[in-house]
């Protein structure tokens, strides 16, 4: 379909479920496609969303200069 708009929002959404179950890697490896996508668009929404949810994965993590670091991008 090359929507690229919803291609990064569906790697968002399945980036939460990844995080729901646990798997905080392959969480981060969806939000980080679905950020490259949002920044090669500009897509403001997908980049604030793709920076905020890896910075919960990372503060889960209790890496908290990570997690403050995307979400002050």
């Amino acid at each position: 379909m090359k929507d690229k708009k919803s291609i990064s929002t569906s790697y968002n959404n399945i980036g939460n479920i990844y995080a729901e179950l646990g798997n905080s890697k392959e969480a981060l490896r969806k939000y980080s496609f679905s950020l490259k996508i949002g920044l090669e668009l500009n897509d403001q929404v997908n980049i604030a969303n793709s920076y905020s949810n890896i910075g919960v994965i990372y503060y889960t993590q209790g890496d908290n200069k990570k997690a403050l670091e995307n979400y002050l991008m």
